[in-house]
């Protein structure tokens, strides 16, 4: 896998500066999208970019050793996250290639997380949370403990990456009968604290609803766009409010997203 760090200066509408890192696994297929997301929401932030060996070069993006194929892309999580953690920040976002982070959102709510004092020095582990689907909880190696979904973003504190990296590559491979990588992720997170999602229930139920998932299944009334994207076309007053949406996947519809929430 090949591993991009993009570094430019952080602009943010919030009067406090955060210092986020940034990390996306992506594919070679995929490039027009990354180049999308590079030329949109993470044009002026810190950018970690992986992608497989196989891959052709490319000028932003790092290949690490991890093969394309792989299906979860369990090793690929652990090479952005450890790759990630070697420019040193205060808070950390991984993000999925088709995942649009709102950046002035995202700095104001860590300003809200920091005014209530959680810090980066805390162990926070934040996202959109939920116990998975219906069918496979149980097989997901978490004693029905909820994970933080992948798709729109997964926020960590300095702290929390501390913690986890010593362990990640023996706990992102525990054995389970339905393994991804964001429940994995949240497996490490219970191997260190296990009973986060209980102790932090107030700031869960608080940011939670921030990062903005849309599945086939849900009702939306606004027009889709074509080629698997969920996020609405016309984007609402709603989505605006929102730290990440999930997923957008096209580059035209990530650039749209852009101008419609960054005019």
């Amino acid at each position: 896998m090949c591993v991009l760090v993009f570094v430019s200066k952080t602009t943010t509408r919030s009067h406090r500066r955060q210092n986020i890192v940034f990390g996306i696994n992506t594919i070679e297929s995929k490039r027009a999208l990354l180049n999308a997301a590079l030329h949109s929401w993470a044009k002026d932030v810190t950018t970690v970019i992986t992608d497989c060996k196989q891959s052709t070069p490319h000028v932003q993006v790092t290949r690490t050793t991890d093969v394309c194929s792989e299906y979860p892309p369990i090793q690929s999580w652990i090479s952005t996250l450890v790759e990630m953690r070697k420019v040193n920040a205060d808070w950390y976002f991984k993000a999925d290639d088709d995942t649009y982070v709102n950046v002035p959102k995202l700095n104001e709510m860590i300003v809200e997380l920091q005014d209530s004092g959680y810090g980066p020095d805390k162990f926070i582990y934040l996202g959109s949370f939920a116990p998975g689907r219906e069918y496979e909880r149980e097989l997901l190696g978490l004693h029905g403990k909820p994970f933080v979904q992948g798709g729109p973003g997964i926020l960590m504190s300095r702290r929390a990456m501390d913690a986890i990296l010593p362990l990640l590559h023996e706990c992102m491979y525990m054995i389970a009968e339905s393994m991804h990588s964001d429940t994995q992720l949240a497996r490490c997170v219970y191997a260190i604290l296990p009973d986060y999602a209980k102790q932090n229930a107030h700031i869960i139920k608080r940011f939670s609803t921030r990062f903005k998932a849309y599945y086939p299944h849900q009702e939306i009334k606004q027009i889709r766009p074509m080629h698997g994207s969920t996020v609405p076309v016309q984007l609402s007053e709603k989505d605006s409010t929102y730290v990440s949406l999930h997923c957008v996947k096209t580059p035209e519809h990530m650039l749209s997203v852009h101008s419609q929430l960054q005019p």
